[in-house]
């Protein structure tokens, strides 16, 4: 296995999604000031036109190879390197700016880690793989052979799909599974037996960017299939489902999967996993109880809603099985725990009329 050349397509794809983001956001920004010609839309339009390229170079794997192909010599590789460097640069300025003026597309504190964290690993990833270390060159160098001469170019990818097509699986083929699964099933866990449910302000965020939100987390099954088309190939054989199979996988399997995961990792999944990973402070909030689920897997689970706000429901199975059999619908109980942007965790309960 050429594990450059995976490295490297995998790191292009994440690049890729970055740049999606960042084009997003730009685009956003540009499109909401007043039109004119001045400097200021003439270079956002330009950065955006370069954002939108950049990330179809790094995310579409087609292009991707033919942009490295194209680069192998110093006279395509020095535009490549520093049109990169500069639309990364300006991604750094376009997150802080859309902090600063009150307008990410996520929320603050989520966009605040994408900048301090995800953007340095950007720059890790196009040094490990573009430059200065450039494993995407010499991993294609050696599937490829020299990009110089054609002739040998075409016969070099002929034989590396002849000689790689039909090979067996390897663990490869198995861990581009592991973050839907990491994911769902951490999630899951989390809906199951955590105490910690997400915060009005970030369901209110889901609720109002649905669309955003299911293609960022309802979406990575899908994305599954995608990773298994651009970057295995030819690196593995396709699997051949028959009519009645992928009626099943793709019309019910994978939609079915894809809302499970959306909604067990918004109403449960982040919010755990920020709560547990960062400090925050405590806040006693009211809430009322909708119902107490008594048989069943979901035994003792209790759905609550905030008084206040008759749409945010959502549904405790991580409190002890004491307050299942004390509690009846329509109790209020004040819930004391830590409170983040993301989620509120039941550290004490005290019930307050029954």
């Amino acid at each position: 296995m050429n594990w450059r050349l995976l490295v490297s397509d995998v790191s292009a794809r994440i690049i890729g999604v970055f740049g999606f983001y960042v084009t997003v956001l730009t685009a956003r920004t540009w499109f909401t000031i007043p039109y004119g010609p001045n400097v200021g839309n003439i270079l956002g339009m330009g950065f955006s036109v370069l954002s939108l390229i950049l990330t179809a170079a790094y995310l579409l794997p087609r292009f991707h190879d033919l942009v490295i192909e194209r680069s192998f010599r110093a006279s395509g590789r020095v535009p490549l390197v520093l049109a990169s460097v500069l639309w990364l640069l300006l991604s750094v300025w376009v997150l802080q700016t859309s902090i600063d003026d009150g307008k990410p597309l996520l929320p603050t504190d989520w966009q605040e880690f994408v900048l301090k964290h995800v953007t340095p690993c950007m720059f890790f990833l196009f040094g490990l793989t573009i430059f200065p270390i450039g494993w995407a060159y010499s991993g294609a160098k050696q599937r490829l052979g020299d990009p110089g001469e054609q002739s040998a170019l075409v016969q070099a990818k002929s034989t590396d799909f002849e000689t790689t097509a039909y090979r067996k699986r390897d663990i490869w083929d198995h861990l581009i599974d592991a973050p839907v699964v990491v994911v769902l099933l951490g999630s899951a866990l989390a809906y199951r037996f955590g105490d910690t449910i997400s915060s009005g302000p970030f369901k209110a965020w889901v609720d109002s960017n649905y669309l955003l939100s299911f293609l960022v987390i309802g979406a990575m099954p899908w994305a599954i299939m995608l990773i298994r088309t651009w970057v295995r190939p030819p690196l593995r054989q396709q699997a051949k489902l028959g009519v009645g199979m992928k009626i099943i996988a793709y019309a019910i399997g994978l939609p079915f999967i894809s809302f499970v995961q959306f909604f067990v990792t918004t109403s449960h999944g982040i919010p755990w996993v920020w709560n547990a990973v960062t400090q925050n402070p405590e806040a006693t909030i009211f809430y009322q109880v909708v119902d107490i689920e008594e048989r069943g897997r979901f035994r003792g689970c209790i759905e609550f809603k905030t008084p206040d706000k008759w749409n945010h429901r959502f549904t405790n199975c991580g409190l002890d099985s004491y307050w299942a059999g004390r509690l009846e619908t329509g109790d209020l109980i004040e819930a004391t725990g830590e409170l983040s942007g993301f989620g509120h965790t039941f550290s004490r309960i005290e019930a307050v009329s029954n």
